[in-house]
């Protein structure tokens, strides 16, 4: 680890903000320049009275999106199935009231969000919306990053305001 932290120790600086207008943003600290806008693709939709088609609506006076605060923390993990585990830095966000989901991304290199031959797959390490379980709600709690008692890392959350688990209280924990 110490090895890793040696790596990143000068990298970008990026403050990571839920922006409540569908996407997360990353603004670099020493520009205030907007670096990265990640829309989770659970919000997508293709009803017309729902998803991203707000933000199109003449009439559209407020929405919420994204709102959830998000989280950054190093892991050892994988940023891909077939890839090795490595040390890095990743960020687990929440819609909050803007929808249920979450989701984790790698934000090790700030400095590839601008490089156009670096794709979205390798920033995206995963989402995980009610579609994959309706016992997700608003998930307004805070995510927790940690190294589990079985040595893999993962996010926990509890399971939120509005879900199909019959009012019960759930820990999701979703493997990094």
């Amino acid at each position: 680890y110490s090895d890793f932290v040696k790596k990143i120790t000068g990298r970008d600086g990026v403050v990571y903000v839920g922006g409540n207008d569908g996407a997360l943003h990353g603004f670099n600290t020493d520009t205030g320049k907007e670096v990265l806008a990640y829309f989770p693709a659970h919000l997508a939709s293709s009803d017309i009275n729902g998803g991203y088609h707000y933000l199109t609506d003449p009439g559209y006076t407020h929405h919420y999106y994204v709102d959830g605060s998000p989280v950054v923390s190093d892991a050892y993990v994988k940023a891909s199935p077939a890839g090795a585990a490595a040390w890095r830095s990743v960020l687990v966000g929440s819609d909050g009231a803007g929808g249920k989901g979450l989701f984790a991304l790698d934000v090790t290199d700030p400095g590839n969000f601008q490089n156009s031959s670096v794709k979205a797959s390798q920033l995206v390490l995963w989402e995980f919306s009610d579609a994959d379980d309706p016992n997700l709600g608003y998930t307004f709690s805070k995510p927790t990053i940690a190294l589990l008692n079985n040595g893999k890392w993962a996010t926990i959350a509890g399971n939120g305001y509005g879900n199909s688990g019959g009012g019960k209280a759930e820990l999701f924990i979703l493997f990094l």
